[in-house]
């Protein structure tokens, strides 16, 4: 009843905001304020105290956005009934970091501005709007199409008072002071700061002082200058983030131009790990878990420094200050894009700093995603990486070497080159190129709040190209050398192991950097992974032999596929992750063995390539089945006795597997080819048919009294449709979707042994009607397209399926599939294996004498 409650209400949010928002002007009709008398007697005390304002034309409009507000905050007093009692339904029980709280969360919309057609000096005007309260999990919700404008209004002299000049300098372990030197200082400052303020949420930095008084029992209510809605221990406060909301800036110009600073203002808002971000990163109400921020850039420090206020308590609160930097040096254990700390300052002692309460930083996203640069097509920042593993990497290559008499082989198939240079530009193609895609998720990177994540390699710079973009070339269009590069064999790299979910990365989980080599597609990387805990210190990070609070004690080897032979089948790249710590190490973990897919651009459609390669295998398997097909009729030329125990229905089977793509036609680059040898297998069995009839038909001749002694198909036919049946509702059911008739047909083929297992079974055979060569040979060549597919990667990473016989068009079976139905098939054929030499010898112990009789012996 509650849900539906607020439903109803949001709903009528809606109306209201639409209606009031298809007509900014005065009303045309005239608003009844009937409550007008009771308004002004509960507001006495303030109206008493309003002045007058002279009329404005365009204060209805000012009034109707700067009053409306959405997702601010609401709470109610102690010891009353909940006014909106919270049903936990809808909250999810998995893919979160913990159970969500609820939200309580007030939009208000002013739908109405009385105005005064007298223009009239008035101290108070009439409004009406609509209010929704609402508690709120992580449930799906309708957020009213609310656009708010206002604006920002910068008091300088108060910003120079108080935001100060730099960094503070410390000793604190989070290292963001240690990297304020290479810092951005360039022309588009409100271009930088917005693109790290937009949306992204910023992680905390160990180190972070926690709030605890003697009434939470030494439990945090808060971290740094954030006081949160509850206390608890350090490990809650694992996960909190901080988020930029409400960005402002505005450059400062003089007569010369631009004067090198600019205005900045920005709400920072900590994001609690037991809230559903989703939701809080956009709420609006200032609270204890809010600084509201003021302050300046400065292009000759390359900060921001503001100074901040906690909630809404007044200058009281104002005791903080905030000062961010953009790093424009990378390195394997920082790949950040903007630091931040907020440090508290003494305002009656002139504005001295204490040591920073709390540090935070924004992770450096794939530059494969960045897309976003100024009109002239310069990068706004320009970032260098500096490698410091490359050594320890190539003493791992070294170790991994292949042996030398394999070197040109390898290198010659595996070449990732494919033309390319040493140029920006294509240094810039091959890092995209060496992305790649995980076919599954390792317990090691698992994250429980995180539904349906996805591996990603994301390749973050090759030698010191970071920025994907294609700098004008010379005159002569020649490109220009990457300095460094000049007959160099090997690339450093970095990356990262980063988890995806819905293509927008999460979470990354552990940085790369070594070297690679194009001529060969392998990959060596040192990996660093961050195993500290937010209160962690430095003492503890020198404990466990850590690199600013990261384990750099892994190994990581990476083997591309071919470029060439990924065109014609699908092929994977190989991953080895290792530790190198002893196993008695709290750090240590089993290596961990990982299959990608790579993206390899297609010079020429891929399913040419492809085709090739199934119209040969088509050929191979065709061929080879025409010459089972014929050492079994030469089997029975010699041994005429024992054709009428071979099964029809088997035949039958084969047959109409044959059958069908001669009618719906071969799909293949060789088609000619293989509809001859097509049409040859179908005579040839249609042929081995005709003789076990005739061979039946003289039983029946020799045998006119006692027909039962004759082989019929008919209980065989039985029995194997009952069976077919039962796969046929099994795989439905399992999956949800009806089998094609090519599907069937193609079950029916693979499981063809089925008919004779049956029917020797039935007729009690005591003889060898099926040549070795003939049921393990089809056997075997039926297995060989499961192979192909299963060493492909899993359906959902592939472009199309692969076909590589008329059976398998349209197959229905995924990976699970392509062990179990060749499993069955072996298991049939070693059925059949027993029936034809045991069945003799169990006919005898059990059988009846006048049945032995009827028994062929070989």
């Amino acid at each position: 009843m509650a849900s539906n409650a607020q439903f109803m209400a949001v709903m009528l949010l809606h109306l209201c905001t639409t209606s009031s928002s298809l007509y900014l002007g005065p009303p045309r009709q005239a608003h009844n304020y009937l409550r007008f008398a009771d308004v002004n007697r509960h507001c006495q005390s303030m109206l008493s105290s309003a002045t007058e304002l002279a009329y404005e034309a365009n204060r209805p409009y000012q009034v109707r956005h700067q009053l409306s507000f959405e997702k601010g905050d609401w709470r109610q007093d102690a010891d009353h009934a909940p006014l909106l009692p919270f049903v936990a339904g809808d909250a999810p029980k998995k893919g979160a970091r913990r159970l969500p709280e609820p939200l309580s969360l007030a939009t208000f919309v002013v739908t109405h501005v009385d105005d005064d057609e007298e223009h009239r000096a008035r101290p108070a005007v009439n409004v009406s709007g609509v209010l929704v309260l609402a508690r709120k999990s992580a449930a799906p919700e309708f957020a009213p199409g609310l656009i708010s404008y206002s604006m920002y209004h910068y008091q300088p002299q108060e910003l120079a008072a108080g935001a100060g000049h730099a960094l503070p300098s410390s000793g604190a372990d989070d290292g963001v002071s240690s990297r304020a030197r290479d810092v951005y200082n360039g022309s588009y400052p409100c271009l930088v700061l917005n693109r790290n303020a937009y949306g992204q949420v910023s992680t905390v930095l160990p180190g972070w002082q926690c709030n605890s008084t003697a009434a939470t029992g030494g439990s945090c209510h808060g971290i740094g200058p954030f006081e949160m809605d509850k206390a608890a221990d350090a490990d809650a406060f694992a996960g909190v983030g901080i988020i930029m909301q409400d960005f402002q800036c505005l450059e400062q110009y003089d007569m010369a131009g631009p004067t090198g600073t600019a205005m900045v203002s920005v709400v920072f808002r900590a994001l609690s790990p037991w809230e559903d971000w989703s939701t809080a990163r956009s709420r609006s109400g200032l609270s204890g878990k809010t600084l509201s921020a003021e302050g300046v850039w400065k292009t000759s420090t390359g900060q921001a420094c503001m100074v901040a206020c906690r909630g809404i308590a007044g200058k009281k609160a104002c005791n903080f200050r905030v000062c961010l930097f953009f790093p424009t040096t990378m390195s394997i254990t920082g790949l950040d894009t903007m630091l931040g700390e907020i440090t508290g300052v003494d305002a009656a002692a002139g504005g001295v700093a204490y040591p920073p309460l709390l540090s935070f930083r924004q992770h450096m996203s794939p530059p494969r995603l960045w897309g976003y640069y100024p009109d002239d097509g310069i990068p706004l920042v320009s970032y260098k990486y500096n490698y410091a593993k490359v050594n320890q990497a190539g003493e791992l290559r070294r170790r991994s070497e292949l042996p030398s008499h394999f070197r040109k082989i390898v290198a010659k198939s595996l070449s990732m080159r494919d033309g390319a240079g040493n140029d920006r530009r294509s240094l810039s193609s091959l890092a995209d190129r060496l992305t790649l895609w995980f076919m599954a998720m390792p317990d090691l990177f698992r994250q429980e709040w995180i539904e349906r994540p996805i591996l990603h390699l994301e390749v973050f710079s090759l030698e010191q190209v970071i920025d994907r973009y294609s700098p004008p070339q010379h005159g002569d269009g020649r490109p220009t050398k990457e300095p460094g590069t000049e007959g160099r064999i090997l690339l450093n790299v970095s990356a990262e192991l980063t988890i995806f979910k819905d293509r927008w990365p999460q979470k990354s989980v552990m940085s790369l950097e070594g070297v690679y080599n194009p001529d060969d597609g392998r990959m060596h990387l040192i990996g660093c992974q961050d195993v500290r805990l937010p209160w962690q210190n430095s003492s503890t990070s020198r404990d466990l032999g850590l690199e600013q609070g990261m384990d750099c004690s892994i190994e990581v080897k990476v083997e591309y596929p071919p470029t060439t032979m990924h065109l014609f089948v699908m092929s994977t790249a190989k991953v080895q992750i290792a530790s190198t710590r002893t196993a008695v190490d709290a750090l240590h973990f089993k290596a961990v063995k990982l299959r990608a897919m790579p993206s390899y651009p297609q010079q020429r459609p891929s399913g040419f390539y492809r085709g090739v390669v199934n119209g040969v295998l088509c050929i191979v398997l065709l061929s080879a089945t025409i010459a089972a097909v014929l050492s079994q009729l030469r089997y029975i030329k010699t041994h005429t006795d024992v054709a009428p125990y071979i099964s029809l229905v088997m035949l039958s089977v084969q047959a109409l597997g044959y059958g069908i793509p001669l009618v719906t036609g071969v799909e293949a680059i060789l088609a000619r080819a293989v509809k001859v040898l097509t049409v040859c297998a179908f005579i040839l069995t249609v042929r081995l048919g005709q003789k076990v009839r005739r061979s039946r038909a003289c039983m029946v001749e020799r045998s006119p009294l006692d027909p039962a002694c004759v082989p019929s198909d008919g209980r065989v036919f039985v029995y194997y449709c009952g069976v077919h049946l039962v796969l046929f509702v099994l795989i439905l059911a399992l999956n949800r979707e009806a089998m094609a008739v090519e599907q069937q047909v193609a079950l029916m083929q693979d499981l063809f042994l089925l008919p004779q297992a049956i029917g020797n079974a039935v007729w009690r055979i005591n003889c060898r009607p099926l040549k070795g060569s003939f049921y393990v040979g089809v056997t075997f060549l039926r297995l060989l397209p499961h192979a192909y597919e299963y060493g492909g990667p899993p359906a959902d990473f592939r472009s199309r399926s692969v076909d590589v016989n008329a059976g398998s068009q349209g197959r229905f079976f995924a990976k699970a599939g392509d062990m179990v139905i060749p499993l069955a098939a072996v298991a049939l054929a070693l059925v059949v294996h027993a029936q034809q030499r045991c069945n003799y010898a169990i006919v005898s112990r059990m059988g009846k004498p006048e049945q032995k009789k009827l028994h062929h012996i070989f």
